[in-house]
């Protein structure tokens, strides 16, 4: 137990707010800790002479006035200004005691610009930090862009989107899913961070987590060693040290990977990611009247042609923003045509997917999925309800992809996205945004 969990303790103990566990606790450090006893006959002494002194009982020994006026009135002066040094002193020690008793808050967070995030809380009320501050039990959950966390203990750490993560105490964060980059000072040596896969314990270190929905977690040492456990299987746990780097294997054992600082940000970046468009299209060719089962340009058929085609808005059923034809699908998909769209993967960016979708405003759209791929083999996928409301194609369904070392063997080859929807869902303004990875120096 540090000193700011002890005073805060012996607190809550004063003011009759320490029950159970808490107060276990506290009573086993009392025994085992002599600077604790210490600081425990503190808190007593000033406690009993605050009471006391409520009660009208002095135990700083100043002279009460009435007793100086019958002793001797010419003291009366003398005794004033003793009182009044001694309300002071008592004023300044109650000061220093509730300024003791606000720590600081437990984690403070800066965003990089364009970040996106979402943030609660376990505290509501008066009692919920306020600003960009954590306490235990609050949860960030980071769509696009980077958090930089500094702990009141010294730990620094550099969260990538996309991410959630919830304090549940000064010395462990709950990362379930994100690209995280820690450095831990000798003083919080043992700071934990746990994954649904991992648990990794800092023994004096600068270390990177990658935890991916679908893939492998990732821990990757750049200096001193941290203690990893696998949860699952056999819980295998073992030391990695500089220059090593481990990814969960089967049955909860570890398999060695090579080190990757490039996947990690050190720094918090100073200006917004500036996306790169690769891929682009509003199903504006070929020109088209009424519903049809014609291909778009520059897609494939990928089932039945009778369930996709192409649709405009002479019916006036369709509101069109982004032009004047929509796809449209009944249980049917489309593909890119390689001979089109020729983009191949790399590793070092991130992908993002967009489109919109919406319906015909005399029928309800259903289910939607978008994938992106490489080759036939999916990297990615999102699926989504078309609202009821979605007659304006404001629906936008997006999917965002990093490549990770699982992917390295698909890397160069071709591109695609696919489309699939059933009844009569609409698709519209279909983007693939590419961000290069920055490369995060050495510290």
């Amino acid at each position: 137990m540090n000193q700011r969990e002890l005073e805060m303790q012996l607190q809550d103990l004063f003011e009759g707010r320490l029950t159970g566990d808490a107060l276990k606790e506290l009573q086993h450090e009392l025994r085992t800790n002599p600077e604790a006893k210490d600081a425990y006959c503190d808190y007593a002494h000033l406690h009993n002479a605050m009471q006391l002194r409520n009660e009208g009982v002095d135990s700083l020994n100043v002279i009460p006035m009435d007793q100086a006026i019958q002793r001797d009135r010419r003291r009366s002066f003398r005794t004033a200004m003793l009182a009044s040094v001694a309300a002071l002193i008592i004023a300044g020690v109650v000061m220093a005691l509730f300024a003791a008793r606000t720590p600081p808050p437990t984690l403070r967070f800066a965003t990089s610009p364009g970040t996106e995030l979402s943030i609660s809380h376990q505290l509501t009320g008066e009692g919920a930090p306020e600003g960009q501050v954590l306490e235990p039990g609050s949860r960030i959950e980071l769509s696009l862009g980077t958090v930089e966390l500094e702990f009141a203990s010294g730990v620094r750490g550099i969260i990538q989107g996309p991410a959630a993560m919830t304090l549940r105490r000064e010395d462990l964060l709950e990362l379930n899913e994100g690209t995280a980059w820690f450095e831990v000072p000798p003083d919080a040596t043992g700071f934990k961070v746990s994954t649904p896969e991992i648990v990794v314990t800092d023994l004096g270190t600068e270390f990177g987590i990658r935890s991916r929905p679908q893939a492998p977690d990732e821990v990757h040492v750049f200096s001193g060693k941290v203690e990893i456990l696998n949860r699952k299987g056999v819980k295998k746990q073992l030391e990695s040290t500089t220059g090593q780097a481990h990814m969960t294997g089967l049955v909860g054992r570890w398999q060695e990977i090579p080190l990757r600082r490039d996947y990690f940000l050190s720094e918090l970046p100073k200006t917004a990611p500036k996306p790169l468009v690769i891929f682009e299209d509003s199903f504006e060719n070929p020109s088209i009247t009424g519903l049809t089962n014609t291909k778009p340009s520059g897609w494939l058929h990928d089932l039945p042609t009778s369930q996709t085609g192409l649709s405009n808005n002479d019916s006036g059923k369709l509101n069109t923003p982004f032009g004047s034809q929509v796809m449209w699908s009944n249980g049917g998909a489309i593909k890119t045509n390689p001979l089109s769209f020729s983009e191949t993967l790399i590793g070092n960016a991130t992908y993002t997917l967009s489109v919109n979708v919406g319906r015909r405003s005399d029928v309800h759209g259903g289910t939607c999925t978008i994938e992106l791929l490489a080759d036939d083999t999916v990297l990615a996928s999102a699926s989504e309800a078309v609202a009821n409301s979605s007659t304006d194609f404001s629906q936008v369904v997006r999917l965002v992809f990093t490549p990770d070392e699982s992917h390295r063997k698909l890397r160069g080859k071709t591109l695609a996205i696919r489309l699939k929807g059933e009844v009569q869902t609409q698709f519209d303004n279909v983007r693939l945004e590419i961000i290069p990875t920055k490369i995060s120096g050495a510290r």
